[in-house]
């Protein structure tokens, strides 16, 4: 016998938007052979089940039917048609459908399926709609007309009683302050609202202005307006002293310089016949080893090179079989350099792409890797040395002694005004020059890039050692009036400064450097001190 197989396509309820809907189910099916062809023009005997509560639950409904499938095989049938149907309780489901199919168009059933009816069927349920008994009873509101004039009327032992209630809820806090809120209670205007959530662009330049005197810089883009740049809080830093070497090798200047995750510090002999001496930190400044000797030469500065990743260090008295010395091995051994004219050799500043060191008496060494060096020329002038790089004028400043000069590429150079006994530093769209070693410290700033002018000096300064910019910040080591140890200073734009509680700074601590902890997330600073010790700074990195 030939195998026979039904598909069934779609069971569909049919439900009009009359007032009388209909009790009949749309029903189709695809009638295949065995051979997956199609029963074409083919009566079939079909017998329809509805089954309530599981597909092997009570039979509530059946009929019979014989149609016959069109030319594709399709089968159109409508069921409910017999007597029981419209009596089917749709809400006491589940129910399922059940079909039992003969090909041949009798009642040998030989093919048999069972689905359950999902939620379509059962809209035959909303003909309960159609019939209701029983009664609704609704009372309408009675409204009394109220004379406004007299309005409401409380009686002072009501109010009494609201006040009680509302200081009881409030523990005893009033509501205060309307026009200019201070206390937590205290209630707010909308105009002191938005004065203090007022978001915009600043009118005297293209600063961003959050309100309430905050503004925020965008360093390359922000104009230095009124205000901008006051530093109202100084880094919360945690300071502890850490000992060096012997304190007899720390009695004159030391210079820190921070790279490859190591700290170096050489000592300055001051042209003394006993060697300088070299300590390296790797753990960020905790401790110090002490390392090889570059040299018995005056030391006048160190630097490091992101280059070639070399540490590089600047000589200038007796011994000029070296001008400069490097490493490759963070300070465990320092390769010696001769250079032309072998003469007194001045600091060591590392501005953008280069590393410059100033000559006595001719001119300036410029180098990008620290050991090749070119002589630089400044049409004629004699000692003149490269001091800072403005990324916001994309200008290096030099000065000879009477001049300042400017150049765009450490190579063409153009003379300015006579600032020459003024160092220079540039950071957060200005730059900055002042004296040191001064009883009086002027300081001057361009925020153009050219015109210097005075600003207010340093509050109780004696003398300044050293300024850099780090970090978003200038740092000055200063003197002060009375005090014989050192202090730090710390300011955004070079006019605003705030003093760090800095414990005291023995000596001539007159350099600075910071790097950055990348497992502790901090910056860390370094300052040299007398007695063979460091004082180290730890604050976070934002």
């Amino acid at each position: 016998m030939r195998k026979i197989c039904v598909i069934i396509i779609l069971v569909l309820l049919t439900v009009a938007v009359f007032a009388q809907s209909p009790q009949k189910m749309s029903y189709q099916a695809v009638i295949r052979n065995s051979s997956n062809q199609l029963v074409t023009n083919n009566a079939i005997g079909i017998k329809i089940s509805i089954l309530q509560g599981s597909s092997t639950g009570t039979i509530v409904y059946t009929e019979t039917q014989t149609p016959t499938t069109n030319s594709n095989g399709l089968l159109n049938i409508e069921i409910g048609g017999g007597a029981g149907f419209s009596s089917i309780g749709w809400a006491n489901g589940p129910y399922f459908i059940k079909t039992e199919t003969d090909p041949t168009g009798g009642t040998n059933y030989t093919i048999i399926g069972t689905s359950q009816l999902l939620s379509v069927p059962y809209a035959l349920h909303s003909k309960t709609a159609e019939t209701f008994s029983g009664s609704i009873t609704e009372t309408d509101p009675v409204f009394t007309l109220w004379d406004k004039s007299t309005g409401i009327l409380i009686t002072e032992s009501q109010i009494s009683d609201l006040k009680d209630y509302a200081t009881k809820n409030m523990n005893n806090k009033n509501i205060t302050n309307l026009a200019n809120p201070i206390n937590a209670q205290d209630a707010a205007t909308k105009a002191y609202v938005d004065e203090r959530t007022n978001f915009s662009v600043s009118k005297t330049g293209d600063t961003l202005y959050l309100g309430q005197n905050r503004f925020v810089i965008i360093n390359g883009i922000s104009a230095n307006n009124n205000g901008v740049g006051v530093i109202t809080q100084v880094p919360d830093i945690t300071w502890t002293q850490v000992t060096v070497g012997a304190s007899s090798l720390f009695t004159d200047w030391v210079y820190v310089a921070f790279g490859n995750n190591t700290f170096i510090a050489v000592t300055d002999n001051n042209c003394a016949s006993t060697n300088n001496s070299s300590y390296v930190s790797t753990n960020y400044g905790l401790s110090w080893t002490s390392s090889a000797t570059p040299g018995s030469t005056d030391i006048s500065g160190i630097a490091f090179v992101p280059l070639n990743n070399n540490f590089v260090i600047s000589h200038r008295c007796y011994e000029f079989t070296r001008n400069y010395s490097y490493s490759t091995n963070n300070g465990s051994t320092w390769t010696p350099i001769t250079h032309s004219p072998n003469v007194y050799r001045y600091n060591l500043i590392r501005a953008k792409d280069y590393l410059f060191s100033n000559l006595y008496n001719s001119c300036c060494d410029r180098s990008s890797d620290g050991i090749n060096w070119t002589n630089l020329t400044f049409s004629g002038s004699k000692t003149t040395s490269v001091m800072t790089y403005s990324e916001k004028f994309g200008l290096y400043y030099a000065n000879d002694g009477v001049n300042f000069w400017t150049s765009s590429d450490a190579n063409t150079w153009t003379v300015r005004d006579t600032l020459g006994q003024y160092q220079f530093i540039a950071g957060n769209n200005v730059v900055l020059a002042y004296k040191i070693y001064t009883a009086v410290p002027f300081l001057k700033k361009a925020v153009d890039g050219f015109t210097f002018n005075e600003i207010n000096s340093l509050p109780n300064i004696s003398y300044i050692y050293r300024v850099r910019f780090i970090n978003g910040l200038f740092w000055a080591i200063v003197s002060v009036t009375g005090d014989d140890s050192k202090k730090v200073m710390v300011s955004y734009d070079g006019s605003d400064w705030k003093f760090l509680d800095t414990p005291s700074i023995a000596g001539r601590a007159n350099d600075i450097e910071i790097g950055y902890d990348s497992n502790l997330k901090k910056n860390i600073i370094i300052l040299p001190c007398n007695g063979g010790t460091f004082i180290r700074g730890k604050y976070d990195a934002n």
